[in-house]
């Protein structure tokens, strides 16, 4: 029964929203009015009180009662932040912004935009979590008016997702944060304490700058199919963000690990990189640590890091 009545109020929010963007405000408000119902009736859910929200605050929008959609923005912006939904977070900063605009309090929206990405910078530094795209979500909620069946299969899209790089297809840092904890399990029972390699593009914002960010984007998609050729079945090969990725070995302790990560900087180097532009050539320099007693991943990956740095650090002199 509860699953019954999230799905009909999940139905009900979206033919909601489209009846609030043909401007029918009517329509689109009983539609949020009976989401909230069916909230009543069964287990609150939290995602479909997000989404009524969200669907209120557009009516106000439309209708252009100010204090009434800041209202709904700030209550859907606390409901997401407690439940630690960053997708919801990141909408509700968005809306905000886009309805101080419309009012002209274009420093307010701004301070709003400002403050979405500090959040995203906050979250990088204590949790080493990954910034997805909110943008696309929010158009994705937008142009789908989806049946019971299909809302079950968006989730799986969308779990799917979550775990996975857009851009290079690799696993995120969802996903390592996830499998981190299985992977320090195993090896303390077969005795082997795994390793992981940290792998930075040497001067990458030079890259960028002299040769534009799609050749940038290229250059990390080539270089996720050079990580993936050298993991085996068990290990996970992670863009962690940026020009930053990792390669969790689940089968190799630090000194086999230390000799792939010297295999994968030759890879990289003798890879043919011309093929995207002339002139072009990319170096990676990576750090090696094995795993400890106690480990967390960000203890784990802080050594990795360290690691990288004295690497780079001894090349760039090297080579002078």
């Amino acid at each position: 029964q509860g699953a019954y009545l999230k799905t009909q109020a999940m139905l009900g929010l979206g033919d909601g929203f489209e009846a609030c963007w043909l401007g029918d405000l009517a329509v689109a408000q009983s539609h949020a009015d009976f989401a909230q119902a069916a909230e009543t009736r069964g287990d609150p859910n939290p995602s479909v009180t997000l989404m009524e929200l969200w669907l209120r605050a557009e009516i106000a929008w439309a209708a252009q009662d100010w204090p009434l959609a800041e209202y709904h923005c700030h209550r859907m912006m606390q409901l997401a932040m407690s439940i630690d939904h960053e997708h919801m977070v990141g909408i509700s900063y968005l809306l905000l912004a886009q309805i101080l605009s419309a009012q002209g309090k274009e420093r307010a929206a701004q301070a709003q935009l400002r403050a979405l990405k500090q959040r995203e910078t906050d979250l990088r530094h204590a949790a080493l979590q990954q910034r997805e795209e909110r943008i696309e979500w929010q158009l994705q909620a937008r142009a789908s008016r989806a049946t019971a069946r299909r809302l079950a299969q968006q989730a799986q899209q969308l779990e799917q997702l979550a775990m996975e790089d857009s851009l290079t297809g690799l696993f995120n840092r969802r996903y390592l944060e996830r499998m981190v904890p299985e992977l320090l399990r195993k090896g303390a029972d077969r005795g082997l304490s795994p390793a992981m390699a940290f792998v930075d593009v040497d001067y990458f914002k030079r890259i960028n700058d002299q040769y534009s960010h799609q050749v940038g984007d290229a250059v990390l998609q080539e270089l996720g199919h050079i990580l993936r050729s050298f993991v085996r079945e068990g290990d996970v090969p992670v863009r962690l963000g940026g020009d930053e990725f990792v390669v969790a070995f689940a089968h190799v302790d630090e000194a086999a690990a230390h000799g792939l990560a010297q295999r994968i900087q030759d890879a990289v180097e003798t890879h043919p990189w011309d093929r995207l532009r002339p002139g072009l050539c990319v170096s990676v320099s990576v750090g090696v640590a094995g795993a400890q007693g106690g480990d967390s991943l960000q203890s784990w990956l802080h050594r990795c890091d360290v690691g990288m740095y004295v690497e780079k650090d001894t090349r760039h002199q090297i080579l002078g």
